[in-house]
């Protein structure tokens, strides 16, 4: 037992790798640099990208409108969305940059399998250039 770690988020217990750590977005600013970057959209999700500047390290944000359901709803989709997220960590070896993750009611019926699967190859995708433009600006 002396090999197994003590802290929560040790990971090797039970042969699983170790978690991926995830570096979050936390101001509007940031979420509204990644909405004007290229965009994919999976089973569940759809996904925003900001190139990175430098050597910008990979970092995600997640949203989950009003609309996809009530407050336990919206918190089980973002859960199972940075969960795969962590699980796709492994794959996301060599990129950077914003990610912003928008939730989708649909999160929560996919298997999570195809959801890690999903993301992982959005991420990838759009990390190498493709996915659609951006949205053109609304004119005011």
């Amino acid at each position: 037992m002396a090999d197994i770690p003590k802290s929560r988020n040790g990971g090797g217990a039970l042969g699983h790798p170790p978690p991926f750590r995830l570096a979050t977005l936390r101001q509007r600013s940031e979420f509204l640099a990644a909405a004007a970057g290229r965009r994919a959209h999976g089973a569940g999700f759809t996904l925003q990208h900001r190139k990175p500047e430098g050597g910008q390290a990979l970092r995600f944000g997640f949203t989950v409108t009003k609309k996809t359901g009530n407050a336990p709803e919206r918190n089980r989709i973002r859960r199972r969305l940075r969960e795969a997220i962590r699980r796709a960590g492994a794959d996301l070896d060599g990129i950077g940059g914003d990610f912003v993750i928008i939730g989708r009611r649909e999160a929560l019926t996919v298997p999570f399998d195809g959801l890690v699967r999903g993301l992982s190859e959005a991420i990838r995708r759009l990390a190498e250039g493709g996915g659609q433009p951006p949205r053109p600006k609304a004119a005011s």
